[in-house]
């Protein structure tokens, strides 16, 4: 069987656009970078447990506002993880939501304590039950990756919906590309565009980039319109910013 050029150029190209992107196809399934975690390796990916992180306060969030839960932030951020978990636990216990991400990221990322996936999860899950976004977001994550715990599209699923819905962009590309990852038999391309183009309409270009460039590699031009204006839609129901 011959094999034009100008085939020969397309494979190559969609090869090249692929690799750009971190993008991969497995046996119908697409292997595409899935969200990272809600805590302060978003802007400091490579810090270590000795390091002091860059880590970022948001006062949004469920019991954020207590001057206590404040008091162990500006410790943690200063590097002194014991000291903010010593803060942050008894608070977690009493039931405040921030405190609770707050100790299970400490768990999670091995500030000060001995790596514990099972504490995290726990602290998150109790935090994420009073709509602690970031919480569900980790979540998400946790059973999107299957690195430390079973991977479990289905709750991922459900944590990155709870998220979304509170306007947290990266969990929309979280949600986008889990869907898109699907093997092909399962996969909702619409839907998993409407998702990356909601992160990019509110900001996350990397999500506007990945969507754009599975468009004739997996994803019909008219999926892709079709998810842009659901995407629209979406937001025009939402208060987002």
């Amino acid at each position: 069987m011959m094999i034009t050029m100008d085939c020969m150029r397309m494979v190559l190209t969609q090869v090249m656009f692929m690799g750009m992107l971190g993008l991969a196809s497995l046996g119908g399934a697409l292997s595409l970078p899935s969200a990272g975690f809600a805590s302060e390796t978003e802007t400091n990916a490579a810090a270590t447990k000795d390091a002091v992180p860059k880590a970022i306060y948001d006062e949004t969030q469920p019991g954020a506002d207590d001057p206590r839960v404040k008091e162990g932030f500006a410790a943690y951020k200063a590097g002194e993880f014991k000291k903010a978990y010593d803060i942050w636990l008894p608070l977690a216990e009493s039931g405040n939501a921030e405190a609770q991400f707050r100790v299970g990221n400490i768990y999670s990322f091995a500030r000060g304590l001995e790596q514990n996936d099972l504490i995290a999860q726990s602290w998150w899950e109790k935090a994420a039950y009073k709509e602690h976004v970031k919480a569900m977001h980790n979540l998400a994550v946790v059973y999107d990756q299957g690195k430390t715990l079973p991977k479990n599209v289905a709750r991922a699923r459900t944590y990155y919906l709870k998220a979304v819905e509170l306007c947290k962009v990266s969990s929309q590309y979280g949600l986008g590309s889990l869907i898109l990852r699907q093997p092909k038999d399962e996969r909702d391309n619409v839907d998993g565009h409407k998702w990356l183009e909601i992160a990019f309409m509110l900001g996350d270009i990397r999500a506007g980039e990945v969507s754009k460039k599975l468009v004739g590699l997996i994803t019909t031009p008219t999926e892709y319109e079709t998810a842009k204006k659901k995407a629209q839609e979406w937001l025009s129901n939402h208060s987002c910013k």
